[in-house]
């Protein structure tokens, strides 16, 4: 019994000082919070990549819209123009005729849907992409300022801790 008595004593002291150890981390950890630290590098590359696809994905899309839309909208404003002009024959006004009204309309809508899928079709998307994607080092750093402004709290086994999330 007398060779077991250290045995305890220092399983008892081991298990007392993890203990001791544990509640200090755990109080560490609750008053200077966990901090997660990012390469910098990687998150640019992953911005940039994002923001590239994105706009490689979405600017053709806008550009179809705008090519169907535009012509209709600018054939009602020449249509509204139309509606208003009148011809003066010295002896008295007369409204444009609709067939030529219709006409103007036309031609209108036509150059519009031309001059647009001439001009839209010139726009160099990759280029803008890349350009655009470039700035990623900036939004980058906005990203850290909103996040180093931000008070973000974890939850780790009922302990609410401090977040804090720094780009290196």
């Amino acid at each position: 019994m007398a060779k077991l008595q250290p045995f305890w004593a220092g399983l008892l002291m081991g298990v007392g000082l993890s203990l001791a150890l544990g509640a200090g981390l755990v109080q560490g950890a609750r008053t200077k919070g966990i901090t997660v630290m990012v390469e910098r590098r990687w998150v640019e590359e992953a911005v940039a990549q994002e923001v590239e696809r994105t706009i490689q994905r979405e600017l053709p899309v806008l550009l179809r819209q705008v090519e169907q839309e535009a012509p209709s909208k600018v054939a009602g404003a020449v249509s509204q123009r139309l509606d208003q002009l009148t011809i003066d024959l010295g002896w008295g006004a007369v409204k444009l005729p609709e067939p030529l009204k219709k006409q103007v309309e036309g031609g209108v809508t036509e150059a519009v849907s031309a001059g647009l899928k001439a001009g839209l079709q010139a726009v160099p998307t990759d280029q803008i992409a890349s350009r655009v994607a470039g700035g990623a080092p900036r939004i980058v750093d906005r990203l850290t300022d909103v996040l180093g402004a931000q008070r973000l709290q974890v939850k780790v086994a009922g302990l609410s801790l401090p977040l804090r999330i720094h780009a290196q």
